[in-house]
């Protein structure tokens, strides 16, 4: 199904699979790569809009695998395939500049339908997986921020101190992003993550 989203204006693509919670197991083993034709890149934060973009997708079923969502993602002409949560699957062709790479034990939601496999973590990390072909970069803006336009900002926390970066502050990466929005309305989206101030 096709949904209207804000987002930065380019082919990304979700598969919802299932709103089961992923079953947690013990295990020592690395995310594995199908075929040799995949590389595991890392664990991502989850927190940019534009992996949660919609595109009418085939739907995979609550057995979620990286085989089988990097052969969507490949087939839709994508070279990321992304895992959060055990059970949901992405593709996207660049990392978000808002994208930060995490420790991997933060990625230990048990893939639904390979219990010895990490698919994402329990809230909204990425298990990010890339073509080895493709050369992976991180997507740029390219427009400046307007001093009247709306002010994202994203919310962290680390070592007990919060730390927000807002669009048009700081030099951090990724801090002056031009955020398009259409007919946002609300003040919080995805659990306080990003906020519109």
């Amino acid at each position: 199904m096709k949904v209207q989203s804000f987002a930065v204006a380019a082919t990304y693509l979700i598969l919802p699979l299932s709103n089961a919670s992923p079953s947690t197991y013990e295990t020592k083993e690395q995310p594995r790569a199908v075929r040799g034709t995949w590389g595991y890149l890392g664990c991502y934060s989850g927190f940019s809009i534009a992996w949660t973009t919609n595109v009418t997708t085939p739907s995979i079923t609550n057995d979620l695998t990286p085989k089988k969502c990097q052969q969507v993602c490949y087939g839709n002409g994508l070279s990321l395939a992304a895992f959060t949560k055990g059970n949901n699957c992405y593709c996207h062709n660049n990392l978000d500049p808002l994208d930060e790479q995490l420790n991997s034990g933060r990625c230990s939601a048990v893939c639904t339908g390979d219990k010895y496999t990490k698919c994402g973590g329990p809230d909204s990390e990425l298990s990010v997986w890339t073509e080895k072909d493709k050369k992976v970069k991180k997507g740029k803006p390219k427009a400046k921020v307007a001093s009247n336009a709306l002010r994202v900002c994203k919310h962290t926390r680390k070592n007990g101190r919060s730390k927000s970066i807002c669009n048009g502050e700081h030099n951090a990466a990724g801090a002056n992003l031009p955020v398009p929005v259409v007919g946002l309305v609300g003040s919080v989206f995805a659990a306080g993550v990003l906020s519109v101030v």
